[in-house]
C-alpha cells in the first residue's frame, strides 16, 4: 500500500494519509527534503510549513507540536490516518470496542471531518472522511509504501480492526510456518498490516502504528540520516518482508525505511 495525506485511494478502513507532529517545522523540513528529495508546501501566508510533497504528489501534512507527551495536541512523531465513511459513526465503534477518542470529531480548512483516537491495545491513530477522493498512487524512493500497526495483544488488536474498520486479517505464512503478523487485505493486495509488538522486539513498549517510505539504497539513507542529525535506530536488515531499517528524525519522530 502507498499513499499520501492528501488521500489514498477512497477505501473504507485503509490508509487515508500520514501526517508529522513536530516541534520544529523547519528543521524537519531540511531533514527529509535532504534525505528523500521532498518539496515543501508553505501555508497561505507563506509563513508557515505546511506539508510535505513529492512531485505532483503530496506525502503528508504538517502540524505543531509541543513536548513529547503522547496526549492530545501534545503528540510528536509520524501519525497514520484510516478512511472511514463516517467519522462519528466509526467513533462510537472505536468507543463500543475498547478503544478511546484523544480528539473529538473537527472539520479541517478544506472541510474534511477527522478525529484522533486510541486502539483497544492503546496504539494512537487518525480517522479521516472519505470524501471519495482520488488519491496520488506511486512505489517508489521517498513515497509511504507500507503501514502497520505493532500492538501489545495480537487477537485483541485484529479483533479490535475487524470490527471497527472492517478489516480482513490474514496471517502471513512462509514455508509452512505462520508468523504473528497479519496483512489486511482488499481483494487479492495486502494494503496494510498489524503484528505482535514482542516478535518485533519490542516487549513491553507500547503499541504503535508506522510508516514505511521507499529507499533506493537503503544502507546509505540510513548513513545519511545520521549525517543529517536523525538517528538510526536498527540498522538495514533482511527480513521476510524485505530489507527495512529503522530511523527517528532530529526530533525524535520514527519512520521506517524499506528497499525497493
Amino acid at each position: 500500500m502507498h499513499g499520501n495525506e492528501a488521500r489514498s485511494s477512497a477505501r473504507s478502513g485503509l490508509p487515508g494519509g500520514i501526517g508529522l507532529y513536530t516541534p520544529d517545522a523547519g528543521e524537519a523540513a531540511d531533514f527529509y527534503r535532504a534525505l528523500f528529495s521532498w518539496d515543501i508546501v508553505s501555508s497561505d501566508s507563506q509563513t508557515e510549513i505546511s506539508a510535505f510533497s513529492l512531485g505532483s504528489g503530496m506525502i503528508a501534512n504538517v502540524h505543531a507540536a509541543v513536548g513529547r507527551s503522547e496526549d492530545s495536541q501534545h503528540f510528536a512523531g509520524w501519525q497514520i490516518s484510516l478512511s472511514v465513511s463516517d467519522v462519528d459513526t466509526a467513533l462510537g465503534k472505536v468507543e463500543e470496542n475498547g478503544g478511546k477518542i484523544v480528539i473529538p470529531r473537527t472539520k479541517d480548512g478544506e472541510g474534511d471531518k477527522r478525529a484522533v483516537v486510541r486502539d483497544s491495545t492503546g496504539a494512537r491513530l487518525g480517522v479521516i472522511e472519505d470524501r471519495g477522493n482520488e488519491g496520488f498512487s506511486a512505489f517508489g524512493p521517498g513515497l509511504p509504501v507500507w503501514y502497520e500497526v505493532l500492538v501489545t495483544d495480537f487477537e485483541e488488536g485484529m479483533r479490535f480492526y475487524r470490527d471497527v474498520f472492517g478489516w480482513e486479517c490474514r496471517l502471513y505464512a512462509s514455508e509452512g510456518k505462520t508468523f504473528p503478523y497479519a496483512t489486511n487485505r482488499k481483494g487479492e493486495s495486502s494494503v496494510c498490516g498489524i503484528g505482535d509488538a514482542s516478535y518485533f522486539g519490542r516487549e513491553g513498549e507500547s503499541s504503535m502504528w508506522r510508516v514505511y517510505f521507499g529507499a533506493e539504497d537503503i544502507d546509505s539513507s540510513t548513513k545519511r540520516v545520521d549525517e543529517l542529525g536523525g538517528k538510526t535506530l536498527s540498522e538495514p536488515r533482511d527480513t521476510p518482508w524485505g530489507r527495512v531499517a529503522e530511523a527517528a528524525d532530529p526530533q525524535g519522530a520514527m519512520f521506517m525505511m524499506y528497499q525497493i
